[in-house]
């Protein structure tokens, strides 16, 4: 699967990526770690209408 330790695991390599979301209620997170390029990004919010992988997969190519 692509699931390992409630980590979302894609990619290999250099571009292996592992993701994990969050929320309850009122509040919502998403974390993206690219450990071969020792990048990653959280984003917490304290909506329960935030779209934080949104803006944490937008704020990836900019890290690069």
């Amino acid at each position: 699967t692509s699931h390992g330790l409630g980590f979302v695991v894609q990619g290999a390599g250099r571009d292996l990526q592992l993701s994990h979301s969050g929320s309850q209620q009122k509040a919502k997170t998403y974390l993206v770690v690219l450990p071969g390029r020792r990048i990653g990004v959280a984003v917490l919010s304290n909506s329960e209408y935030a779209d934080p992988r949104k803006l944490a997969e937008s704020l990836l190519p900019i890290l690069r």
